[in-house]
C-alpha cells in the first residue's frame, strides 16, 4: 500500500498544485486590473457629475441673487409710489 504523504509529494502533484497558484495568481491580477480601472472610470463620472452640479448651483444662486435684487427693486419702487401719492393733496372734498 503506497503512503499517503509520498503520494502528495510525488512531482506530479507538487507540478499540479504550482499550475492552480499560478492560474489563481493570474486570476487575482486580472480582478485587481478591472477593479482598478473601474475605480478610474467611477472617479471620473464623479468629477463630471460634481462639476456639473457646481455649475447648476452657480446658475441657480445667479437667478435667486437676480430675483431678490428685481423683488427689492420693485418693492422701493411701490415705497417710493405711495410716498408720493400721499405726499399729494386730496382732491375728494368730504361732506
Amino acid at each position: 500500500m503506497p503512503d499517503p504523504v509520498d503520494s502528495l509529494m510525488s512531482p506530479v502533484v507538487q507540478y499540479g498544485f504550482a499550475g492552480f497558484c499560478v492560474i489563481l495568481l493570474a486570476l487575482l491580477v486580472w480582478i485587481v486590473r478591472v477593479g482598478v480601472k473601474m475605480v478610474h472610470e467611477v472617479t471620473r463620472v464623479v468629477d463630471n457629475n460634481t462639476a456639473t452640479i457646481d455649475k447648476v448651483n452657480a446658475t441657480v444662486e445667479r437667478h435667486e441673487n437676480n430675483a431678490f435684487q428685481r423683488a427689492k427693486e420693485t418693492l422701493d419702487a411701490v415705497h417710493d409710489l405711495r410716498e408720493k401719492l400721499l405726499a399729494r393733496p386730496c382732491l375728494v372734498k368730504h361732506k
